[in-house]
């Protein structure tokens, strides 16, 4: 036989019943909404550090494209110029004008300067300054010497006192 000790006034009743599932119910709600609390945060700073990131690569790409282009920029103003070296080479007279100017230039005599070279067509008009005019005969005679021209005409001389001679000649190739 079975004796129940209890009064019945000490049973557990229904109320308290409920009340133990609401507290299970709201404890078990707030473990989710910690860890769905934790999850969002925790979400937010890796997503902030991504972005954070991005925006420091994005910057490095951006210094590099304006870098690129200035690069560009000069490629493209290098492969003109050598362009229009070679064009310039191409043509027949260039290279032969070239010489002459160079013959012109290295074989001056010491005291003669060069104030100007105009080359057209198959004659070569320079105009130059000299001190003494035995700086002019040695001028003369080294163009004589080396028959690079068929004519040396004498276009103008001038002289003053200050600046000494100054002769414009006319050389025919």
């Amino acid at each position: 036989m079975d004796f129940n000790l209890l009064v019945k006034s000490k049973e557990p009743r229904k109320d308290t019943k409920f009340a133990k599932t609401l507290k299970k119910a709201v404890i078990s709600s707030f473990v989710i909404l910690t860890i769905s609390t934790g999850t969002v945060v925790g979400t937010m700073f890796y997503l902030s550090n991504k972005i954070n990131t991005s925006l420091a690569e994005q910057e490095e790409l951006k210094k590099e494209i304006v870098s690129l282009e200035n690069t560009e920029q000069r490629l493209v103003l290098v492969k003109d110029r050598l362009d229009k070296i070679v064009k310039v080479f191409k043509q027949d007279t260039a290279a032969d004008e070239v010489d002459i100017l160079e013959y012109t230039v290295n074989n001056l005599p010491s005291g003669v300067a060069i104030q100007s070279i105009k080359l057209s067509g198959n004659h070569v008009t320079v105009s130059i300054s000299a001190e003494k005019s035995s700086d002019i005969t040695n001028f003369i005679r080294t163009h004589v010497d080396s028959k690079t021209y068929k004519q040396i005409k004498l276009i103008s001389l001038n002289f003053d006192q200050e600046r000494g001679y100054g002769i414009n000649f006319r050389l025919e190739r």
